[in-house]
């Protein structure tokens, strides 16, 4: 997971109605705290600092959850068609190949939201964080994994 850094990043989720429910990451000073609303729906804002991690960060209610390997940094959405779905191993140039190769950057993820269809708007979605690797970066967008990579040289 990433989150977008020097910004007060939204946190939310469910949970019973009326439950207290406490964010906290590992470069807070102070954890986050609010109550579910009637629906289960909470929301928080959490400060982000510099470019950086890995952290951690906690979720704790009834129940609680610790994210790991979360950093801290740029976030860019990058969307399409199917010129932004083609995957990095069906280019086919030496670049592609090379790139594969050296896709050992843990600091380039990708979260790849899968097609779906909906007649209602959606509030969730599916889908899951990828590190960088060459075995990951092969199924990464082309396009997306060589403008991460510009990102990632260029910016701090």
């Amino acid at each position: 997971m990433v989150l977008q850094r020097e910004t007060d990043a939204a946190i939310w989720g469910w949970a019973s109605p009326g439950e207290s429910v406490r964010v906290s990451g590992s470069w807070m000073n102070t954890p986050k705290s609010t109550t579910a609303d009637d629906k289960g729906r909470w929301m928080v804002r959490i400060p982000t600092q510099a470019a950086g991690g890995p952290h951690t960060l906690t979720i704790a209610g009834n129940n609680s959850i610790t994210l790991n390997d979360v950093l801290i940094g740029e976030v860019w959405l990058c969307s399409g068609q199917s010129n932004m779905e083609w995957q990095l191993s069906g280019v086919n140039t030496d670049q592609a190949r090379q790139a594969i190769e050296d896709a050992d950057v843990p600091q380039i993820r990708l979260f790849n939201v899968p097609n779906t269809i909906s007649l209602q708007p959606r509030i969730d979605c599916a889908g899951d964080w990828q590190v960088s690797t060459p075995e990951n970066a092969a199924r990464f967008s082309g396009v997306g994994y060589f403008f991460g990579s510009l990102l990632h040289r260029n910016l701090d």
